[in-house]
């Protein structure tokens, strides 16, 4: 078991700070001149916040890579992430509609369910950290050939996807 390390929470409290920095600022821009102090200091509140979000996923990746790597885990997480960026994506398609519930068309909401919002960017890339931690663990914690088996049919797996 590894020993807490407080930097770490330090980190994610800092990190967390800068996001909502980021989120605060971004609101007011539009209301003041770009020569005038407010937007200087909204704009540097949102530069200076803007490794929030590197830094959180560097943390994560510190976490991940502590332990030994566990497949079923990693697909396990892998796979809560994907249902709640399922969900979310839907829930945002169906919000896109507006209230035009009468005149649904599938073909509308499933675009807009193919092309989430933006906000959720960040939930793919860390399915794709998941399912990628097995390989980086053997990098970190070199285990001879121990997961070979496993980047072969990922990359497999990765290559058919993309010839489609």
């Amino acid at each position: 078991m590894c020993k807490r390390n407080t930097n770490f929470d330090f980190l994610r409290a800092l990190a967390a700070f800068m996001v909502v920095c980021i989120h605060a600022t971004i609101y007011y821009w539009k209301d003041y001149e770009p020569a005038s102090v407010e937007f200087f200091v909204f704009n540097l509140f949102n530069c200076a916040g803007r490794c929030a979000v590197p830094l959180f996923f560097m943390l994560s990746g510190a976490f991940l890579l502590q332990r030994k790597a566990d497949l079923t885990h990693i697909l396990k997480k892998a796979g809560k992430l994907t249902a709640v960026y399922a969900i979310w994506s839907a829930l945002y398609a169906f919000s896109e509609l507006g209230g035009n519930i009468v005149h649904f068309q599938f073909s509308e909401w499933l675009d807009n369910f193919v092309n989430a919002k933006f906000h959720l960017w960040f939930l793919p890339i860390m399915i794709c950290i998941y399912i990628i931690v097995p390989i980086l663990y053997a990098f970190v914690h070199y285990e001879e050939g121990r997961y070979v088996g496993y980047v072969v049919v990922l990359f497999f797996v990765l290559v058919s996807a993309r010839v489609r």
